[in-house]
């Protein structure tokens, strides 16, 4: 039978204002200490390749982001107008 599943997660030169949380129904959480504006979403494979991009206005407090229906490593490069990143790494299986 299939399904889903994501293990590993860890943060890489992620401020520590920001947390991140688990997976549920493909929305990553993550929770920020302060307002960032100007946000970039970038996923990326373990290849490196880009799987998808999206802006957003403003991230405050707890907020959920889509994760792409790709297998394997992914990588989330979160970054905001000021020139904060935070990143997260998981192993995702379907």
């Amino acid at each position: 039978h299939p399904f889903e599943m994501l293990v590993g997660k860890h943060k890489v030169s992620s401020p520590d204002a920001v947390r991140w949380g688990g997976i549920s129904e493909a929305m990553l959480q993550v929770t920020v200490a302060t307002e960032w504006r100007g946000v970039t979403l970038r996923w990326h494979d373990s290849a490196g390749r880009l799987l998808g991009a999206e802006t957003r206005g403003t991230i405050m407090g707890t907020a959920g982001i889509a994760v792409p229906e790709s297998t394997g490593w992914l990588t989330l490069e979160m970054r905001n107008a000021q020139g904060q990143v935070a990143r997260w790494r998981g192993f995702q299986t379907r």
